[in-house]
């Protein structure tokens, strides 16, 4: 079986094989054999999802979040 991966917050949905599943490995390694693009797919939503954790973006990310704190009303 596969489980889905809703937890990728801002990432398309996608599903990983369970790994003490050997079956359920072999049928994901075989689904991404036979097609091409699932693979292409797969691939490029990766390499996105993957530039998010870059330092720039964690930087930039970062420094948003102290701004965004700052301007925030202090709490009683």
């Amino acid at each position: 079986p596969s489980i889905p991966v809703d937890w990728l917050r801002g990432s398309p949905p996608v599903e990983i094989a369970y790994a003490p599943d050997p079956q359920a490995i072999a049928v994901a390694i075989d689904k991404l054999i036979m097609s091409p693009e699932l693979r292409q797919e797969l691939q490029t939503r990766g390499l996105e999802f993957a530039s998010r954790f870059e330092w720039p973006a964690v930087v930039a990310s970062t420094l948003n979040l102290y701004r965004e704190a700052r301007q925030a009303p202090a709490r009683k």
